[in-house]
């Protein structure tokens, strides 16, 4: 089983409401952000979300799997959403380890960015689209 049929019907999640904005809005730029990437190390969440009864039953996943599914899947949208032309917004690169992983102090919990994230999001908009 390769990687890029369990990703695809997520991007596809994704596509279908974006192309109905596309077709309503057709002279409008529709940019999509990615998700941020994965913390390295789990244990430095400060919450495991919905997700510690897992980790307790199954263990944790590897740190370069998960990075690897993460950046498999923005590769995977990013190819997507760019043939309906929508754009995607990558992780900025100052919130990120030398590794691609989410630097712990631009995180909260396991999958989402915090404000201080948001900032920097919000920074690359302005500097990309809106200067």
């Amino acid at each position: 089983l390769h990687i890029s049929k369990i990703l695809h019907p997520f991007a596809d999640k994704i596509r279908f409401p974006l192309m109905a904005l596309s077709s309503k809005f057709p002279s409008k730029k529709i940019i999509h952000i990615l998700p941020p990437p994965p913390i390295k190390d789990m244990k430095d969440a400060d919450f495991t979300e919905v997700f510690q009864g897992y980790f307790d039953k199954f263990g944790q996943v590897d740190s370069s799997l998960r990075l690897k599914w993460y950046n498999s899947y923005c590769w995977i949208l990013g190819r997507v959403l760019g043939k309906i032309g929508v754009s995607v917004l990558h992780a900025p690169t100052a919130a990120l380890t030398e590794e691609g992983f989410l630097a712990v102090e631009f995180a909260e919990g396991l999958t989402h960015g915090n404000t201080s994230y948001a900032e920097l999001v919000w920074q690359q908009i302005k500097e990309r689209y809106l200067s």
